[in-house]
């Protein structure tokens, strides 16, 4: 689990660190602290892995470096190594953004029953039972955004994050598309929730199938109604190495065989796997947003203005502040200021002096 306490000045042995931005003195500001283990059990290619979370967190590409060098996708990774990210720029986090979108968060929540009834129908018509283990006594309707969060927060995702993908999300506009969410057992569910679980969909923009372990066996019940979808995979990654829930790990979802249904939305996937690596691996994302001045406030205001169960920006909050920080996104900002400017211009410029 993340912790902000004064970080160590190198990984301990067995570890690594990808560090993805640092000071103007080269000390890392904000990196992902993992265990080597744990990176070769969801991941056959170490280095490309660290691309791959680089794209779902930063929604950034670029190359990694070990001392200094770019570090190839099949090289084997160095205990106690130091890793770091080099990026198209450098000033990844240094912009200052609008952080409405996470006091909305709090202020605006989704709370309409009869969408999550149909939710959960359309779910059920798509994958019949639990995606992962076949249970349908404990299936659960799961959102990978959640319904607790606000259609404004998805659309935000969307719209920052859909550049260089090959999937349309264009009409991706509801919680309750069936394209952000599964059928899940109820520990599934729980621990996607509390950000232990990720499911990682492949090919993807940085990883292809061949990338990932292959599938895990698992006593499923043997429904003929379901199957898994061709030339694609949708794996079940445990993020932390414990007991237990480490059983479901490597299981690959199935749906129902020659389903018209859109599947569960890569973009969105990638999305909740960055909020779990950041929660799971992520040193100094919370000093990052806590010292980032919003207009004449920081994030630390915003959060004593949100409810009192509040508990103050997560990792959730992190991502979305790379999520509007990207290239694209500020672009996308930028030509709609100018657009707004240049309506008011041309309005001022036919009202008669």
């Amino acid at each position: 689990m993340s912790t902000d306490s004064t970080p160590p000045n190198k990984p301990v042995s067995g570890s690594v660190w990808l560090v993805l931005t640092e000071d103007i003195n080269h000390q890392p500001v904000f990196y992902l602290d993992i265990e080597i283990t744990v990176i070769k059990c969801l991941c056959l290619k170490p280095v490309k892995f660290f691309r791959f979370l680089v794209w779902c967190i930063l929604g950034a590409q670029g190359s990694v470096l070990y001392a200094d060098s770019i570090v190839s996708d099949d090289a084997e990774l160095v205990s106690g190594g130091i890793y770091r990210l080099r990026a198209p720029r450098s000033d990844l986090l240094e912009r200052a953004i609008d952080m409405e979108m996470i006091r909305a968060r709090s202020s605006s929540q989704t709370s309409c029953t009869s969408a999550q009834e149909g939710f959960y129908d359309d779910l059920v018509d798509r994958d019949v039972c639990c995606v992962f283990t076949g249970d349908r006594i404990t299936c659960l309707a799961t959102h990978i955004i959640p319904f607790a969060e606000d259609n404004q927060l998805l659309n935000e995702i969307v719209t920052n994050r859909q550049i260089d993908i090959d999937e349309d999300v264009s009409d991706l506009f509801d919680l309750c598309d069936v394209r952000n969410g599964l059928l899940a057992s109820a520990d599934i569910h729980c621990y996607l929730d509390k950000r232990i679980l990720a499911i990682l969909p492949t090919p993807n923009h940085i990883l292809q199938i061949e990338d990932i372990p292959p599938r895990a066996e698992f006593r499923r019940e043997p429904f003929d109604e379901v199957e898994y979808p061709a030339g694609k995979r949708f794996t079940l990654q445990h993020l932390v190495r414990s007991t237990g829930e480490r059983a479901l790990h490597g299981l690959d979802a199935k749906f129902k065989k020659q389903t018209d249904a859109k599947l569960p939305s890569t973009l969105l996937l990638n999305y909740h796997y960055g909020n779990v690596a950041v929660q799971q691996w992520g040193r100094g994302w919370e000093r990052v947003l806590s010292q980032r001045a919003i207009g004449k406030r920081g994030c630390a205001a915003i959060a004593k203005e949100t409810t009192d169960d509040d508990e103050g920006p997560d990792a959730g909050d992190f991502i979305l502040y790379c999520s509007v920080n990207t290239e694209a996104a500020r672009k996308r900002r930028e030509d709609s200021a100018k657009q707004f400017n240049d309506s008011i211009n041309d309005w001022r410029n036919k009202v008669p002096g």
